[in-house]
Parts: structure tokens; C-alpha cells; sequence
């Protein structure tokens, strides 16, 4: 039997810590792949330790719905109350806003933005017509209570028609007031949509759509080319569909397609549809967006060009998350190569002694 041949116990424990160390890398790369979503899921919180619930008005349009849908009148006043109740012995801070409706880019009418962009289209919106009565901004309650929040309603003595929508908003305040918005928390909410009328026509009926403008942005941190639409009128649509696709300008070959299905959009609102770039790569030069949207029996198609410069290519290759996290990969990654690559050369030269 020749010396290589020999069984040695030292050299087969160097190749078990070199398969480990193998794993460790391919576990090392892969979790690099995947740092950014893992880090941007919040950890469980408790229980929210407190329930909401409308009180429903006599002048409320659908009874069989717990949100507010009412009929109002020019120059009226009205109290509307949400009963906020204790569901713990310890004490929980409720914070208390109001909002106005506007768009997501998924699709979804959003209640939670503070400061949103409205569109021009839209006068006396929600926050200019409901006040907290009280004009506290918190309330605590504890030991199972239960506590009235009053809401002023003030109609504009113009008369305005189809629907004002927005929202009223409550969240648990965080006992840790030392967290940032940097740091990833989560939160527990509750919602209450105000929906306005004054001339009690259904409120998803009319909507109707126009293109604003397409161009290209960063979304969620990744370059996108954005379809932006308008709905001018005070009417809710709900389950439009909308499919928007990209081809060089005069050609017809499909570059991007996204089809989002169940689109419910604000009235009075933006919307703006993202189309992700994934991993295509679309050089310098003029394209065109075609875009198509079904809601009902209704249709509209639109297509517009619009250019992408040399100058926002480079700024996505600088700007979104993969690309700040070159570095780290480059450096990192090379680092283990190297251990790994001299530990099996010292592993060889072992077993030829």
C-alpha cells in the first residue's frame, strides 16, 4: 500500500473542515442575497392590547357596514364617535389622526400617508371637513375600559357632489419613544374609512381615468418605469384592471409587461403603476409605454414615449440597495474565496508529505 494510500485521521479531519467551511460559504453567500428582506421583517410585538369600534349614525347610507358612509348637507355639523376599549389591565396610549384617501402603488386606496400629495382636482378634502372635537391627539385607556372620541364633521356650504374619502386612524404608541424611524418596528393600527355624500349617487359609479405622465424612478429602492394616472373625478373605481407593457419606440417586441388586477383607485387622485425593471437592461434611448385600463364595461388604452438617458443609468447603478451592497459582496465574498482556496492547498500539500 503506498504512503498516499495510507488512512491518516488528521488529513480526513482537514477535508470535513474543509467540506464545513464550504457550507459556510455557500451559506454566507446566499444569506448575503437575501440580508435586505430578512432585515426589513419587524419582529413579533404583543398583542395591541385595544379594540375600536364606529358608532353608527342615524344619516349613515349602509347600514350593514361598520364604516362611515353618510349623507350630509351644505354648512351642516355633526358629531360622529368611535368607542375605543381597554382589552388589558396595563395601560395603552392610542394616537389618533385623521387622513385623507390617495393611492398605492400596488393598486390599493392607501389611508396612511400624513402628508400626501392630493391632486388639484380635489377641494375640501377630509382633513379640511373632520377635526378631533377635542383636538387631543392621544388617549389612553386601561383595565378593560372603554373611552368615546369625538370627530366634528364642518360641510363646506358650497355644495360639492360625488364623495369626499379618507380615513380615521388609530395606532399604538410605542412605550419605547428612544426608536427611530430608521429602526424597523411594528405597529398596531386600526382604520375607519369617512365617506362623504351630498348627492347620495353611487359612489362607484363615473370615475375615469387619463394619463398623466410615464417616466422613470426609483420604487422601492429599484429602478422602475412609472405610469402615472389621474382620476379627476369624485368617484371610487374599483376592479380595474391595468396592464402596461414597454417597447423601444417603433418597435413592437415587448421589453416589460405587468398586469395588476383588482385596482381600486381614489377619487380625486393620483395613481401612480410601477413596471419593475427585474434584471432587463434597457440602454439609452426613447421608448413607449403602452397602457391599457378595464374597469367594468369601460375601457381606455393610451401609449406615450419617454427618454432614458445615459445619466439615469448611471444613477441606478449608484443608487439602489444591490448596488451599494457591491462592496460588501466584492470584499466579503473574496475573503472567503481565499480562506477556503489556501486551506485546501494546505490540505494537498499534507496528504503528498
Amino acid at each position: 500500500m503506498k504512503l498516499s494510500q495510507v488512512p491518516n485521521k488528521t488529513t480526513g479531519n482537514g477535508i470535513k473542515i474543509f467540506g464545513y467551511l464550504c457550507f459556510i460559504v455557500s451559506c454566507y453567500l446566499i444569506f448575503l442575497r437575501f440580508e435586505v428582506a430578512l432585515a426589513q421583517q419587524p419582529e413579533p410585538q404583543p398583542l395591541a392590547g385595544f379594540t375600536v369600534e364606529s358608532v353608527i349614525p342615524d344619516n349613515q347610507l349602509d347600514k350593514n357596514q361598520t364604516y362611515f358612509y353618510l349623507g350630509v348637507q351644505p354648512s351642516n355639523q355633526q358629531i360622529i364617535q368611535v368607542k375605543i376599549r381597554s382589552l388589558q389591565k396595563e395601560p395603552v396610549t392610542v394616537a389618533l389622526s385623521i387622513h385623507d384617501a390617495v393611492n398605492g402603488t400596488e393598486g390599493q386606496i392607501d389611508y396612511t400617508q400624513t402628508s400626501p400629495k392630493l391632486d388639484s382636482s380635489l377641494t375640501n378634502s377630509i382633513t379640511q371637513i373632520v377635526h378631533l372635537q377635542n383636538k387631543e391627539a392621544t388617549v389612553t385607556v386601561k383595565n378593560f375600559e372603554e373611552k368615546i372620541v369625538n370627530y366634528e364633521i364642518k360641510i363646506p356650504k358650497e355644495p360639492f357632489s360625488g364623495v369626499k374619502l379618507g380615513a380615521l386612524r388609530f395606532i399604538k404608541q410605542l412605550e419605547d419613544e428612544s426608536l427611530t424611524s430608521n429602526q424597523f418596528t411594528s405597529t398596531y393600527a386600526y382604520t375607519i374609512s369617512v365617506m362623504l355624500t351630498e348627492d347620495k349617487q353611487p359612489f362607484d359609479e363615473g370615475a375615469e381615468l387619463q394619463l398623466k405622465k410615464v417616466g422613470t424612478t426609483i420604487s422601492a429602492g429599484q429602478p422602475v418605469v412609472q405610469v402615472t394616472y389621474q382620476n379627476r373625478q369624485p368617484k371610487v373605481m374599483k376592479e380595474a384592471t391595468i396592464t402596461n407593457w414597454l417597447t423601444k419606440k417603433g418597435q413592437t417586441k415587448e421589453l416589460l409587461k405587468k398586469v395588476q388586477a383588482d385596482v381600486t383607485v381614489a377619487p380625486n387622485s393620483l395613481l401612480a403603476m410601477d413596471l419593475p425593471l427585474n434584471d432587463v437592461v434597457l440602454p439609452a434611448g426613447t421608448y413607449t409605454v403602452h397602457s391599457q385600463v378595464s374597469a367594468g364595461n369601460r375601457e381606455w388604452q393610451w401609449r406615450k414615449d419617454f427618454t432614458i438617458t445615459q445619466t439615469q443609468i448611471k444613477q441606478w447603478s449608484t443608487n439602489t440597495p444591490s448596488a451599494k451592497r457591491q462592496p460588501f459582496l466584492l470584499v466579503g465574498g473574496s475573503a472567503m474565496v481565499l480562506v477556503v482556496v489556501s486551506i485546501y492547498f494546505y490540505l494537498k500539500k499534507s496528504r503528498t508529505k
